[in-house]
């Protein structure tokens, strides 16, 4: 059976302009976490380098949350 993670994090969505609680879901995989689901635009955001939510949805995937 596989594992299913469902992580609620919040911060300040520059994309938006402000403060989101975005709700991450991510499937266990041989390689670690993969999301399946987030409510916000994670994949494409421009400000995905700098944004607080990327960087702990990034920590959820390479296992260093």
């Amino acid at each position: 059976m596989d594992e299913i993670r469902e992580e609620i994090l919040s911060g300040f969505c520059r994309q938006q302009n402000q403060g989101r609680t975005v709700t991450c879901e991510l499937e266990k995989t041989e390689k670690g976490f993969r999301i399946s689901f987030v409510d916000c635009g994670y994949s494409g955001c421009m400000h995905k380098g700098s944004c607080l939510i990327a960087d702990e949805i990034g920590k959820i995937i390479s296992g260093s949350r």
